[in-house]
Formats: C-alpha cells, structure tokens, sequence
C-alpha cells in the first residue's frame, strides 16, 4: 500500500504548524509564538478530529447495516478484501446526482459516501465500478490528502465568507447573482493551492488504474466516469468548492473562478489514459 499520499498530508501539515509558529514569534515573541502554537493546534485538532464529522453531517449521511437491498456492502466487502484493505464504512447520502466520495484520516475511520441517484440510475455492476474507485482511492491513502485538504480550506472559506456578510464588502461591491464575494475571490488561489499541494491529480489518475484493476474492465469503469460526467453536467448540485476534491468527478462548472478549483484530471485524459481513445 502506497503512503506517499499521506506521508505528503503529514509533512504539509508540520510544515504548516512551524511557519504558524514562527510568524508568531516574528511578530509577537513569547506572545506570538504561543498564539501560533495555538492557532497550529486548532487546525491540526479541525483536521483530525472534526473533518470527518463535518461532512457527514453536511450531506447527510445514513449509515447502510444490515438491510441492503442494493446489496452494497457484499460487493463493498469484495473490493476491499481484494485489494487488502480493511472494509470501510458506507453511507447513503440524499442527493439525487449520482455521484461518490470517500472520506477518512485513517483506516479505521474511512468511508465512502454513495447518493441515492447512484443506486436509483446506475447497474449493479456500474456501481461496482464506482466503489472499486473509492476502494483504489482508499488503498492510495489519497483519502487522507483531501479530507484535509477540505478541512483547511472548509475553514479558510468560512473566514473569508463571514468578511463578505459582517464587513458589508457584497453591498459594496455588489457581486452578480451566484458569483462569489470579493474575500472569497482572494481565497480561491489559495484553496486551489493547497488542494494540489496536498493532493494532487495524479492520485485521480492512479485510482483509475486501481479500480480498474480491480473489475477487470477498464472500459466499465470509463463508461461509468462518462456517464457521471454527463449526470453532473445535466444535473449539477450546490456543493463548497473546498469539498470539490473528495468526488470521483468535479462537481463544479468551468465558470468564473471555478474551473481553477477542478482538481480531477479532464475527462478526456482519464478515459484515453483507461482504454487508449476517446471518446467512447
């Protein structure tokens, strides 16, 4: 099992912690120097302990047991036993766009996030094809980069968010309907940053092959990329960009500042990368 991804997380994160640290004592001393431990253990303490729960609780997941009527967690079980890896939990979340995430700092708390649209429009064997991704993703500890990824950014965006509402910079600035606020266009430079400092859209490319490997087809596991692609263009749900780099697909349009916050590969480069052409 691949650690890079993680070995990369952690390194950010310490990397992180001590610049924190010494820009306090730079600017404060003693003081300061406390204020940037203080500020380095809150975002390790958002990272590893509320990163998880926070998007739980944001989409709403229920935890499928026993019933299974999709029959799920047996073809769940089978993927992360062939690619040795401990069965995560899986979840029902209520949103009618196919689509998957997988979350999780360790192996002992990750999961993976299934909508209700996937089990509704997708086969079986589809659906295999998008937990085989999850599962490849999962063994990659790729993971653990964008959990927290998200996390950190989740929380640049709320400071950023709370400067347009309580400093009144929209009534100023008056942005259009459905762009974003002036602090939160500053930010996005930096949260795309740090997704493809922790991240990476190679990790994309390398599940691929994974899940691939997984099924035995690569061309189920392009045709189901295409088909959720085409799900997301046609019925596109709201969704934080800083959340973007958990799905099995962007979610987001290519509109404004969003298509610099796209961290999965193009879909072109991913199906020609599967089965050598495109399209299908």
């Amino acid at each position: 099992m691949s650690e890079r991804g993680s070995l990369k997380v952690w390194i950010f994160l310490s990397t992180l912690s001590i610049a924190l640290m010494i820009a306090g004592l730079k600017l404060g001393d003693r003081h300061g120097l406390l204020a940037g431990f203080l500020a380095a253990l809150a975002i390790n303490g958002l990272v590893f302990f509320y990163g998880d729960l926070r998007l739980l609780k944001r989409f709403h997941g229920e935890q499928l047991e026993g019933q299974d009527p999709w029959g799920l967690l047996s073809r769940l079980e089978a993927l992360a036993a062939r690619a040795e890896i401990p069965t995560p939990r899986l979840f029902l979340v209520g949103l009618a766009t196919p689509t998957t995430m997988s979350i999780g700092m360790s192996s002992g708390r990750a999961a993976i996030l299934v909508s209700q649209g996937l089990v509704r429009e997708f086969s079986p064997d589809e659906v295999e094809a998008v937990l085989a991704f999850e599962i490849a993703r999962l063994k990659n500890h790729a993971t653990v980069g964008s959990t927290a990824a998200a996390a950190i950014t989740a929380g640049i965006a709320k400071i950023a968010r709370a400067l347009d509402q309580y400093l009144f910079l929209q009534a100023i600035f008056k942005p259009r309907p459905g762009t974003l606020g002036p602090a939160m266009r500053l930010t996005q430079p930096l949260i795309a940053l740090l997704a493809r400092v922790a991240i990476g859209r190679k990790q994309f490319l390398k599940s691929d092959q994974v899940a691939a490997q997984l099924i035995g087809n690569p061309e189920r596991l392009a045709r189901v990329l295409w088909k959720l692609h085409s799900y997301q263009t046609t019925r596109p749900f709201e969704v934080s960009p800083s959340d973007t780099p958990l799905f099995v697909v962007s979610p987001l349009t290519t509109s404004f500042w969003y298509k610099y916050l796209q961290l999965q590969p193009t879909l072109e480069r991913r199906i020609r990368l599967l089965v050598g052409h495109y399209p299908l």
